[in-house]
């Protein structure tokens, strides 16, 4: 059937088809209350997960990314064997996502972006013939099994056709021109001040809140050099390259390729001696002064029209890169969703903040071992491990308690814990207790006789072998006696 859909559907649909197939009902976040006359809750009082201005994004978009997420990981009937660090990683990124395209279909409304009823007519048309659908009230079918109305179907496509055409519009606006092709064989000397979003000070501020702080300061600064004031000297002060704030600025020669596309845009339309106003990348706002220029010919035997693609190709890149800083710093998120609250700190290193979030995650869900996973987690990145060992053990505790929360991660977690103390034995014993919580997910078994491998418990390893060599033939067997016809629920 996939093989069907690539050869008859074109991008678009591809990207409807997983949206809608995948969106089953395995959420428990509440949707926003929508009801008619009433006055909208307090976004977290509505179960929203984030806001963007304020407003809470679109669950049902998250609902569906977050399961097309674990349909790369986890197998049908096996999602609550799912590796919970795996659970987190791909909610977090289903979160981004959802308030990435929020930021954009509001933009594309901006724009005065539209789609007209017959465009959505023709996407549903497309969609019909990819699934060899006869008519509207097969469809319909499709979609109850799926649990969505046709209503919302149509509203699913809407959406993603803005996506499409707010991105279409970016790239149809990049061009390459005559001087992009010769910037190809230019260097030049600069000097740069960076006023960075991430600086000292600022940790506890909102990204729309830095990156504003962060211009204000380029103003100031370059009000003063286009009063006399010395680029070194301001470098050397202010800028947050600490690099090449030691040398006043001084990036030294560097031709194309060697910085950030805008950057490289910026400093390659300046004459030595000039100035540029304060721009963006993603590392904050720059000031450039070109010093140097060293222009060479373009070589005789130069494919110009490949090199034109090619240039296009990262020009529009570039212009997307652009779009997401654009929207960054025009709209506010916010993240109400502790769980995603405390990833969010993880994954910038602000380890004390998501410690004290899991605590208190732990204090919430009393009967669940995963909160303690996470915490020992945080506890082993700060090299605390004694306090790592004791949330693990509160873990298999819980365990004992709840038989029903019982899940092969809390053992195979600690085994890793014990492997890096090297103490092998006691993490063999961990692995052989998560390989005995495991019935049939091939996945998980594949990762303990890996952990098995590394820790050269070989018998071990070939005995789970064994295990996922029959579960595949099993598998397989039960795969042919299936006929052709496409599932959609499991």
């Amino acid at each position: 059937m996939l093989d069907f859909m690539r050869r008859n559907a074109d991008k678009i649909i591809w990207i409807i088809v997983i949206a809608f197939v995948l969106s089953l009902g395995i959420l428990s976040f509440n949707r926003p209350s929508r009801s008619g006359g009433a006055e909208r809750q307090s976004a977290q009082d509505a179960g929203a997960l984030a806001t963007v201005d304020g407003q809470p994004i679109d669950l049902r978009f998250f609902a569906r990314l977050y399961n097309a997420g674990l349909r790369s990981y986890a197998e049908p009937g096996q999602r609550d064997m799912l590796d919970p660090k795996v659970g987190a990683y791909v909610g977090y990124l289903a979160l981004t996502q959802t308030i990435d395209a929020s930021k954009k279909l509001d933009y594309a409304r901006r724009l005065k972006i539209r789609v007209s009823g017959r465009e959505i007519e023709q996407q549903i048309k497309a969609l019909m013939n990819a699934y060899q659908l006869s008519d509207r009230d097969a469809l319909e079918k499709l979609l109850a099994a799926n649990g969505l109305t046709y209503k919302a179907f149509r509203a699913e496509i809407r959406q993603e056709l803005l996506l499409n055409k707010l991105e279409e519009n970016i790239l149809r606006s990049v061009t390459v021109t005559e001087q992009d092709v010769q910037n190809q064989y230019k260097q030049v000397r600069a000097r740069h001040i960076l006023i960075a979003f991430q600086r000292p000070g600022l940790e506890d501020r909102t990204d729309k809140e830095r990156i504003k702080l962060a211009g204000d300061l380029a103003a100031n600064v370059y009000d003063q050099l286009r009063g006399g004031a010395d680029f070194a000297e301001l470098a050397r002060e202010y800028s947050n390259d600490t690099g090449s704030a030691a040398r006043g600025g001084d990036l030294g020669f560097f031709g194309v390729n060697a910085m950030v596309p805008e950057f490289e845009q910026v400093a390659f339309s300046l004459e030595p001696g000039q100035l540029s106003k304060p721009f963006q990348t993603q590392y904050g706002y720059h000031i450039v002064q070109v010093e140097e220029v060293d222009q060479q010919e373009v070589p005789l035997d130069v494919d110009e029209k490949e090199l034109q693609k090619t240039l296009l190709s990262r020009k529009q890149s570039a212009a997307l890169q652009q779009l997401n800083r654009r929207l960054q710093s025009e709209y506010e998120t916010k993240i109400l969703y502790p769980e995603f609250q405390a990833y969010e700190h993880k994954i910038n290193g602000e380890l004390d903040k998501a410690l004290s979030l899991y605590r208190a995650l732990c204090a919430q869900n009393p009967q669940s071992p995963l909160p303690y996973i996470f915490t020992a987690e945080i506890y082993e990145l700060l090299g605390q491990n004694t306090e790592a060992l004791a949330e693990y053990e509160k873990a298999l505790l819980v365990q004992k308690l709840n038989p029903a929360s019982k899940t092969p991660y809390v053992h195979f977690y600690l085994a890793n814990y014990y492997a890096g103390q090297k103490q092998n034995s006691k993490a063999v014993s961990e692995l052989q207790l998560a390989e005995a919580a495991v019935s049939d997910n091939l996945n998980t078994l594949e990762r303990i006789k890996d952990k098995y491998t590394e820790l050269a418990a070989l018998n071990d390893a070939q005995k789970i072998d064994l295990k996922i060599q029959a579960l595949e033939r099993a598998r397989a067997a039960a795969s042919a006696t299936q006929n052709s016809e496409v599932e959609f629920v499991d």
